[in-house]
């Protein structure tokens, strides 16, 4: 299960969303400008001021390019 925690409005936030659709990912997407998702957010210690921050499996992979790379990975190991 992935996990984007975004905000409205930002694009790499949106991307990551869209890159679990095209490859049909299982993910929940939690918007930070809702106080209670910012205050889980807030409680893993990453940098708040970037965006999106990513988890697979309750795992802080990082940031859009980090999902990017995750993909691959599991696109490569499947072939």
């Amino acid at each position: 299960m992935i996990t984007i925690y975004g905000m409205r409005g930002c694009g790499f936030c949106q991307m990551a969303v869209d890159k679990c659709i095209k490859y049909r990912l299982k993910y929940e997407y939690k918007d930070c400008g809702i106080r209670m998702f910012y205050q889980e957010l807030s409680e893993l210690n990453v940098d708040m001021t970037k965006m999106p921050h990513i988890l697979v499996d309750k795992t802080h992979i990082g940031d859009y390019n980090n999902l990017v790379d995750y993909i691959q990975s599991m696109m490569e190991n499947t072939h």
